[in-house]
C-alpha cells in the first residue's frame, strides 16, 4: 500500500514538473522576444 502511495506520488510530481517546464517554456516563447524588441528599442533611442 505504502510503495503504491509512493509511486503515485513520484509520478503527480513529474506530471506537476513537466507542466511547469510547459508553462516556462511558453512563457520564455513568448515574453523573450517582447523584452529582447524593447531592449533593442531602447538601444536604438541610446544611440
Amino acid at each position: 500500500m505504502y510503495s503504491l502511495f509512493q509511486n503515485v506520488s513520484t509520478s503527480t510530481l513529474e506530471q506537476i514538473s513537466m507542466i511547469l517546464t510547459l508553462i516556462a517554456a511558453v512563457l520564455v516563447f513568448f515574453v523573450f522576444p517582447k523584452i529582447m524588441r524593447d531592449l533593442h528599442r531602447d538601444l536604438m533611442k541610446k544611440k
